[in-house]
C-alpha cells in the first residue's frame, strides 16, 4: 500500500530542509505527498496573511492589531482570539483589488522556494522519487472572513482574494511540475460555518451554506491540471486512533490516515497526538510524533489484514 500517511502540514521546525530531512526521511515511505511544513509565517497559518495582505492595505482599514510585548516592541503574532488583527474595507468600496498577480499572497514564492529544496533531496535519496510536493492553501473563507467582523465586508473581500488565490495557483503550477505537485485545500472556517448552520436551522439550510462557501473550489479547481493532486482538508476526530480505523474499515476496502490538524502552530498540548483531536506539540516532541506515525502505519495495516 502507498500513502498509507496524510501529514496535515504544519511541522514545529525552522526551515523547509529539516522538516524534509526530519520528518520525510523516516515517514517519506509511508506518504504519496510531502509538506513544507508551513515554516515562517505561515506557521501560523492565517495570522500570516493578515499581517503580509490585509495589514496595510490601501482600501482595508486595520482596526485592531496585536499588542505590543511587556517591553513595548510590537508583534504581529496574536496572542489568543482577543489579540488578533481585526479589519474593515473602507467606505466607498464595493471590491478589495490585489496587485501582482500571482506572488501579492506569497505562497507561491514559498512553494517556489521548498520546491527547490524538495527536489534536491529527492535527488540526494532523502526523500522518495515518488512523492509529490504537497502546497496547503487555506480557501477564501478560512483565509479572511474571520478578520472582518462585519458580515458586509464579506462579499466585498471574497471575489478579489479568490482571485488573488487562483492566480497564486496559475503561477504554482507554471513554475512546479504539474505532475510533481498535490494541493490541499485547508476549509477550517467553512467547516465551522456549515456545522453551525446544520445545528441551528436543519441539512437544507447546511447544504446552501456549504455552496456558498464552496464557490472559490469551484472557481479554482477547474484550472488545475489532472496531473496535480487536489485534496481537501476538514477538520473530524472521534474516539482513538484504533477505534477510527476498525470504523472506516467498515465502509472501505483501502483507506489513509493523517491527524486532524498539523503540530507546528500552538505548542500547548504535547501527548500522543492521533488520540487527541486537534492535538498540537513542541518542537522536543517531535520524536513523539514520528515514533505514532509509524505505530499508526502498524495498526492500519493489521486492521487492513496486510
Amino acid at each position: 500500500m502507498t500513502g498509507e500517511l496524510l501529514l496535515v502540514g504544519s511541522v514545529p521546525l525552522d526551515t523547509v530542509e529539516q522538516v524534509f530531512r526530519t520528518v520525510g526521511g523516516p515517514l517519506g515511505p509511508y506518504l504519496a505527498y510531502m509538506p513544507d511544513g508551513e515554516v515562517g509565517d505561515r506557521r501560523y497559518w492565517i495570522d500570516g496573511i493578515a499581517y503580509r495582505v490585509l495589514n496595510g492595505h490601501p482600501e482595508i482599514e486595520t482596526v485592531q492589531r496585536p499588542a505590543p510585548d511587556e517591553n513595548g516592541v510590537e508583534r504581529w503574532r496574536p496572542q489568543g482570539l482577543h489579540d488578533q488583527f481585526r479589519f474593515r474595507v473602507k467606505p466607498g468600496v464595493k471590491e478589495v483589488r490585489f496587485g501582482d498577480p500571482g506572488w501579492r499572497l506569497g505562497y507561491t514564492k514559498d512553494a517556489v522556494n521548498s520546491y527547490f529544496v524538495f527536489r534536491q533531496l529527492k535527488k540526494e535519496g532523502v526523500l522518495p522519487a515518488t512523492l509529490k510536493f504537497q502546497v496547503a492553501l487555506p480557501l477564501t473563507y478560512s483565509a479572511v472572513t474571520l478578520f472582518f467582523a462585519d458580515p458586509e465586508d464579506h462579499p466585498r473581500i471574497v471575489p478579489g482574494f479568490t482571485a488573488a488565490l487562483r492566480a497564486e495557483v496559475a503561477k504554482m503550477i507554471e513554475l512546479i511540475p504539474p505532475e510533481d505537485l498535490a494541493i490541499q485545500w485547508d476549509l477550517a472556517v467553512e467547516n465551522r460555518y456549515i456545522e453551525g448552520t446544520l445545528a441551528r436551522a436543519g441539512v437544507a439550510a447546511a447544504r446552501s451554506e456549504a455552496q456558498r462557501l464552496m464557490a472559490p473550489a469551484r472557481e479554482i479547481s477547474p484550472y488545475i491540471p489532472e496531473e496535480v493532486a487536489l485534496g481537501y482538508h476538514y477538520m473530524h476526530s472521534t474516539g482513538g486512533v484504533r477505534h477510527q480505523l476498525a470504523m472506516a474499515r467498515k465502509y472501505l476496502p483501502e483507506f489513509g490516515i493523517a491527524a486532524p490538524c498539523g503540530f507546528g502552530r500552538v505548542p500547548e498540548r504535547p501527548g500522543r497526538f492521533l488520540a487527541e483531536q486537534g492535538s498540537e506539540v513542541p518542537p522536543d516532541s517531535l520524536e513523539i510524533i514520528l515514533r505514532d506515525h509509524l505505530a499508526a502505519v502498524e495498526a492500519l495495516h493489521e486492521i487492513l489484514g496486510d
